[in-house]
């Protein structure tokens, strides 16, 4: 899980968000339980990819789908999804 965490964070880093969402959704096809942690990294990339949808389905996806309850850092990352895609109200 690791690596996959360090990917998806690779390119949340270097502005590949697109291409760190589909390392996301492969994660999912092959079954792969995310933890807390690749959650942060999701939350990352949906920030540099400007994808404000995604980054919500995920974030409500921690809980519901996971049962992982979302720490501060969850709540954060959500508010920084939004606020680099221009909602500064909604966050």
């Amino acid at each position: 899980m690791r690596s996959w965490y360090s990917l998806i964070n690779a390119f949340a880093a270097n502005g590949q968000g697109v291409d760190g969402l589909m390392f996301v959704e492969e994660m999912r096809r092959l079954g792969l339980q995310p933890n807390a942690e690749t959650f942060l990294s999701v939350f990352m990339t949906c920030a540099s990819a400007g994808a404000v949808k995604e980054g919500l389905l995920h974030f409500w996806s921690v809980r519901i789908e996971y049962g992982i309850a979302p720490g501060i850092e969850h709540h954060l990352g959500v508010i920084d999804v939004l606020r680099k895609a221009g909602f500064l109200y909604e966050s």
